[in-house]
């Protein structure tokens, strides 16, 4: 992952390195331009082209006027040779007859004359050969000077300014222009790169913090600045997954006051009812019994009611998890069975238990265990009572898990109420006569206790009739 401290010190030396391979590119390309591979000279070459040069030069010499041995050789001569080399023609007495590269008519020094006189080599700055002209009968006709500048790869231009020249010093003297330029445009471009992410992060934050949590992030990078946005957008997420729990919450809270308030009013009406009958009616003994028993079995249904608020409540307001401990489920579930036959043969029901005799170990807090199973036994007298028959059953329906089933042959569950059976003050049976239900809070208090077990609830019609509500546990092995 390239970091963004990577990435300003990759900036920072390549705007080290860029001005020294400017300067190197501009210095190699004018090298090449004033110096190319042909212009390559040594002595021993310059000493060979003077010694080819020096028959043709005394033949013009002996054939033709200075004016006109001048004129060729600072014209069809000079085209031919080599940019950097220079001849001239000098009489016995030091006065130049003709240049290539000057004027004819200038007279050489005595000093000049002498060191021309020795061996080929430097002088004043330039290599030289000289060779010395004679005519067919062996007079003098002075000496022939081929010279080169000091390296013999330099360019030696006496006339003046050539256009690669020109080229060479244009490019030496753009090599800061150039890098300054190209410094400008990396940083620039660094600088967006590292502005544009931070803009849409800016821009998603302000839509965010004006209540909009439907924006999505883009993270197209992988340094500090993706790491941000990536931050950004799971806080975005969390945010709007809260925001959604809570309108669900809200929702439920208003469906729950709503059904709550229905569920405690029926049974006050029915006890108000009753005692204003009894204050204002002559009743025998025995309908005076009758009524009281309504409002003492409504007074209990609103207790159970309120019970099961203040219950759920409870573990509602319980954020730490409850101490878990290793249990064998199967035994858990006989006991609690035994300690509730009372209730289920006082409700004129026949039991049938159908449990593992092996171990079925699982990881709880086996009061509330023992608490949502009584729910359940409940939930199937309260309901199912009519079929005469309860089923108590344990098994695996999967690898992993332990599943536990409450059966009856009661009326069953609307198919629609099916989904809606575990929520607050939910009713799922088919049984008239409002006298036969509860709150529903029980079930609720089920599905709390097994969530925070990390279970699963559920509940389905059984075929021949009757219903069957479960939870399931993991297994621990």
């Amino acid at each position: 992952m390239r970091t963004i401290r990577m990435q300003l010190l990759g900036v920072y030396l390549v705007s080290l390195l860029l001005p020294l391979a400017s300067l190197a590119a501009a210095g190699a390309v004018t090298w090449f331009l004033l110096f190319p591979a042909s212009s390559t000279l040594d002595l021993n070459r310059l000493v060979r082209y003077a010694s080819d040069l020096k028959p043709i030069v005394e033949s013009r010499l002996q054939q033709e006027p200075p004016a006109a041995v001048h004129q060729w050789l600072s014209g069809r001569l000079r085209s031919e040779l080599p940019p950097y080399l220079r001849v001239q023609v000098v009489d016995p007495d030091g006065v130049v007859l003709a240049d290539t590269d000057g004027l004819p008519g200038e007279t050489l020094s005595m000093v000049t004359l002498y060191h021309l006189m020795d061996p080929p080599g430097l002088h004043e700055g330039r290599y030289h050969a000289v060779e010395l002209l004679q005519r067919a009968d062996g007079r003098p006709l002075g000496m022939m000077v081929v010279s080169v500048a000091e390296s013999a790869t330099a360019v030696v231009h006496m006339g003046g300014s050539r256009p690669q020249d020109r080229i060479g010093s244009v490019l030496l003297a753009s090599v800061p222009l150039l890098s300054f330029l190209a410094s400008v445009s990396l940083f620039w471009r660094l600088g967006s790169a590292l502005v544009r992410p931070l803009q849409a992060l800016s821009v998603a934050v302000s839509r965010v913090a004006e209540g909009d949590l439907t924006v999505e992030v883009p993270v197209e990078r992988r340094d500090e600045i993706g790491q941000l946005a990536l931050s950004v957008q799971g806080m975005v997420r969390r945010l709007r997954a809260a925001h959604e729990r809570a309108e669900a919450a809200e929702r439920a809270r208003r469906y729950w006051v709503a059904a709550a308030s229905h569920d405690l009013r029926t049974p006050l009406t029915v006890i108000l009812a009753q005692v204003e009958t009894l204050l204002r009616a002559d009743l025998t003994p025995n309908h005076v019994r009758s009524r009281l028993l309504t409002v003492y079995q409504k007074a209990e249904q609103l207790k159970q009611m309120v019970d099961g608020l203040f219950e759920l409540a409870a573990l509602d307001a319980q954020a730490l998890e409850w101490p878990r401990q290793e249990a064998d489920l199967a035994e858990l579930i006989r006991r609690e069975t035994a300690h509730l036959l009372p209730a289920i043969e006082g409700a004129g029901m026949a039991i049938e238990v159908d449990l593992p005799e092996h171990p079925c170990p699982v990881l709880v807090a086996p009061d509330k265990i023992q608490r949502a199973f009584q729910n359940l036994v409940n939930n199937a007298i309260r309901y199912g009572a009519s079929g005469r028959l309860l089923i108590v059953r344990m098994r695996r329906p999967r690898s992993g898990w332990w599943r536990v089933e409450v059966e009856d042959r009661g009326p069953g569950l609307d198919e629609e109420r099916i989904p809606l059976l575990f929520e607050h003050i939910s009713r799922g049976g088919n049984v008239p006569g409002e006298d036969r239900r509860a709150g529903g809070l029980g079930l609720t208090i089920v599905k709390e206790i097994i969530r925070r077990h990390d279970g699963q609830v559920g509940a389905t019609n059984v075929p021949d009739g009757g219903a069957c509500v479960w939870f399931e546990l993991p297994a621990l092995r």
